[in-house]
């Protein structure tokens, strides 16, 4: 079975950032040791030496996200993390979702369009995170480019359909609700009752 190149990238990237190898030597004992098929070898190299090319820029942003040290491993992983998303060109909800997996957190990530293209909601242990989709007694503005009241609403009810009516829905602001009340009370979802 294949080594997944995604976690040896972070084993490289934070072996690297130790400094007690060169990239090469760090790249080349990672391949030999583990089997990795051709295409994820590409991605690999490009992915280990595009974080290291774009490392000022990359740690600046973590810099603004994050106050205070940050271990090895995790910076490793961030660093990879903002390397795909505004280089590699990955779809947003992949790499958040690869990211949060890589440091050892089980989210389901469910895309949920609608407030904007790119919106997701996370759920883990009977939660849900979903930013401004969804609040205690209304939905996001899809008022803005890339809104839609459908797209939204049929994203709810994927939710709706996904996760069990007590699941605790934690949206971007305001009080905590859950979706059964919402799907039974919010005047928004009213389409979604019928």
């Amino acid at each position: 079975m294949s080594a997944n190149p995604r976690q040896l990238c972070v084993k490289a990237l934070a072996e690297w950032q130790r400094g007690k190898l060169f990239a090469d030597e760090i790249l080349d004992g990672l391949t030999e040791r583990n089997s990795i098929p051709t295409r994820d070898r590409a991605w690999l190299r490009e992915a280990f030496y595009g974080t290291v090319r774009h490392l000022s820029e990359i740690d600046f942003l973590i810099g603004r996200l994050r106050d205070g040290e940050v271990d090895a491993e995790t910076r490793a992983i961030l660093r990879l993390g903002l390397y795909q998303l505004f280089h590699m060109r990955a779809p947003s909800h992949a790499v958040v979702n690869e990211t949060v997996e890589l440091a050892g957190i089980s989210f389901d990530v469910t895309p949920v369009p609608g407030h904007s293209p790119a919106s997701v909601a996370y759920g883990v242990d009977g939660h849900l995170f979903v930013g401004d989709v969804l609040f205690a007694g209304s939905v996001g503005r899809t008022d803005l480019a890339g809104g839609d009241m459908q797209t939204l609403l049929r994203s709810i009810d994927r939710l709706i359909r996904a996760y069990p009516p007590e699941t605790i829905v934690l949206p971007g602001h305001g009080p905590v609700t859950t979706l059964g009340a919402e799907h039974g009370s919010n005047p928004f979802l009213g389409p979604l009752r019928a």
